[in-house]
């Protein structure tokens, strides 16, 4: 019932809509994803300080992440004692958001 007009009329101000939509969606996941970078590299730090200051203290002079051993012998695990400095250290995170 509309005219040929009318609709593209509607049709392009409904595409713009969408349009901005999307363009809002991209930046929110933006700021979403800065957010959790910025967070990730907070957690981090503190995790390599932690590693760091237990491979002092254990006379440990390489770490390595579990799945990259293909065998051990002998081993020292850091694990739970890394797991246990870095909650103590950093028991909470902080996720800001940067202005849109």
């Amino acid at each position: 019932s509309l005219s040929a007009e009318n609709f593209a009329e509607r049709r392009r101000v409904f595409q713009e809509q969408v349009n901005k939509a999307a363009a809002d969606f991209r930046a929110r996941r933006r700021r979403l994803e800065d957010a959790f970078t910025t967070a990730n590299g907070q957690i981090n730090k503190a995790l390599m300080a932690a590693v760091d200051e237990l491979a002092v203290k254990n006379g440990v002079s390489v770490v390595l992440r579990r799945e990259a051993v293909l065998y051990q012998k002998n081993a020292i695990d850091l694990t739970q004692p890394a797991i246990a400095l870095l909650n103590a250290r950093l028991p909470t995170v902080s996720i800001v958001l940067p202005p849109s």
